[in-house]
């Protein structure tokens, strides 16, 4: 991995697995719920000596498990709107929502957004990211691909200040199968300690295929 502009990092995306989740507006907590399993059969692999199927994960698991998330991001975000502040530029939750709501006409305050949020097909933004890695006590990235190589996404990201634990999450910007839509999809780094079957590398899915 190499070190540009001192702050950002170029991956190789043949280094990661890019698990399909569907489209369906609960793409972020798709992927979480993906990647907490997946570090679960790691920790499993890493504890047996044995490689662990990720065919063994189950869809329908995984589903009920977002809604979990999302429920859990949710009623965080309500009882943080006053509390939780930004390290760096000092808002409060509340004042990053309603930053969001100026370019909704159909959501008139914060209540409101909490309220659609809490809707399975409801798409995440930063303030969900935000809840999510309070929740669960894990930073956060959001990646994107530039060319070939993966890369941060600006601005999309959380950083917990008191853990090392990290999930990494790739975002299409618009431009995946997905066509005209934009969409989460959970990254995971290749490990012999887990057979991943027919699931491709990121490379294989969006670069060679390009």
């Amino acid at each position: 991995e190499k070190k540009i502009n001192k702050i950002y990092y170029i991956m190789d995306p043949s280094n990661y697995i890019k698990i399909n989740v569907p489209g369906d507006g609960g793409c972020f907590f798709h992927s979480v719920a993906w990647l907490y399993k997946l570090n679960q059969l790691l920790s499993r692999a890493q504890r047996t000596n044995q490689k662990q199927i990720v065919s063994d994960i189950s869809g329908k698991d995984i589903i009920e498990l977002s809604k979990t998330y999302r429920k859990l991001a949710i009623d965080w975000m309500k009882n943080n709107l006053d509390t939780w502040h930004h390290r760096e530029i000092g808002l409060s939750l509340r004042q990053f929502i309603e930053i969001e709501i100026l370019e909704d006409d159909n959501i008139d305050s914060v209540n409101d957004y909490i309220e659609k949020m809490k809707g399975i097909t409801e798409y995440a933004g930063g303030s969900e990211v935000t809840a999510m890695g309070n929740v669960l006590e894990t930073s956060i990235a959001i990646y994107t691909l530039n060319g070939d190589v993966l890369q941060p996404v600006p601005n999309a990201k959380y950083t917990h200040p008191d853990t090392d634990n990290l999930m990494e999450i790739y975002h299409n910007t618009g431009s995946s199968s997905y066509s005209g839509s934009y969409h989460y999809e959970p990254l995971f780094r290749k490990t012999n300690l887990l057979d991943f079957g027919s699931i491709e590398n990121l490379f294989q899915t969006y670069v060679k295929k390009k």
